[in-house]
């Protein structure tokens, strides 16, 4: 039998995705596209992207939770470094509750920080909704926010709250010296209410709790 050569062929290269046709265009924009679709998935912090379809990039593998976490202080910030490239557009974040439901809630918001600190999008105020308990929160930037330069983002969120919600996290009992260099692998920060403005610049302190959350 004479050899027939597949329709498209993607390639991944140091420089991108290349497509290699052999007659069938529309099979090779379609091959084309799911290469695409493919290459906007990060690897995870700790192994490959296990998240939702939608995810870009996600704060740790789910493969690697292994607590349920203390709650945050009401009006803290954590946020988790994840690596983002150019070009990829942020759209949402998201993040896992764990076993104990948000209760008298003022404030719930998400933000995207870059690896100093500068706030660069939030979401809106999710104030007093519910936070059920091992259900994930999506919320909504205020605008889509588009990486200009690859490398290290913190993806942040901040809760105010009576009863605070915990989360599903990898939590490390040695705090490593590379999680104690700046840009930290894991931040956080005190005293915040509703969202933080864009353009601010937020102090981190190191933190060893890598809370599990998302960006789509």
């Amino acid at each position: 039998m004479a050899y027939e050569p597949p329709a498209s062929e993607v390639q991944v290269t140091t420089s991108g995705l290349n497509i290699v046709t052999h007659g069938n265009v529309q099979q090779a924009l379609a091959d084309l596209d799911a290469g695409v679709v493919a290459a906007t998935r990060n690897l995870g912090a700790y192994g490959p992207n296990t998240g939702p379809a939608s995810c870009i990039a996600e704060t740790i593998s789910r493969k690697t939770i292994n607590s349920i976490s203390s709650p945050l202080g009401s009006g803290s910030l954590r946020g988790v470094l994840v690596d983002l490239k150019a070009g990829q557009v942020i759209t949402n974040i998201s993040w896992q509750a764990g076993s104990t439901a948000l209760s008298g809630g003022s404030h719930q918001w998400f933000a995207l920080l870059n690896a100093a600190g500068v706030v660069l999008a939030v979401t809106s105020d999710d104030t007093s909704n519910a936070w059920a308990a091992s259900t994930a929160k999506t919320l909504n930037l205020t605008t889509p926010y588009t990486i200009l330069t690859t490398g290290g983002y913190y993806v942040a969120k901040c809760v105010v709250a009576t009863t605070m919600p915990t989360f599903g996290a990898y939590i490390s009992g040695v705090n490593f010296a590379n999680w104690t260099t700046t840009p930290y692998a894991c931040g956080a920060a005190t005293g915040f209410t509703g969202p933080a403005t864009v353009g601010s610049t937020v102090t981190l302190s190191s933190s060893v709790q890598f809370d599990y959350g998302w960006v789509s």
